[in-house]
């Protein structure tokens, strides 16, 4: 028996999470932005789902949530991959740079301060 009827908040709350996430995802740091934002907004679309969907199975919540929170995942993980492979991408550039700058100096190529 459904205990509650209507589209539940919970799922809503998943969705726009999810979607939110999707844009933020990039750790570069805009005018009121928070690096890194987008992948811990994904994390939490992704659990506000799981918790909602194992509710709607259970026949705690109405069925009719379902689609809110099944987008809540999609979006979730979506936001959470993209940021997790920029992360490694970034990670990977960022080693390749910094392993090129140290051959430079120790080549001489660049001349160190004394």
């Amino acid at each position: 028996m459904v205990e509650k009827a209507g589209i539940s908040g919970r799922s809503i709350a998943s969705m726009v999470v999810g979607i939110c996430s999707l844009p933020l995802f990039i750790p570069i740091p805009l005018p009121g932005m928070i690096p890194g934002l987008g992948l811990i907004l994904g994390i939490v679309a992704i659990v506000l789902a799981a918790i909602e969907l194992k509710a709607i199975a259970k026949g705690k919540v109405d069925p009719r949530s379902r689609g809110f929170a099944v987008a809540g995942m999609a979006t979730g993980i979506m936001g959470t991959l993209s940021g997790v492979l920029f992360i490694v991408f970034f990670g990977a550039v960022a080693s390749t740079v910094l392993a090129a700058i140290a051959a430079a100096l120790k080549s001489g190529q660049i001349p160190i301060p004394k």
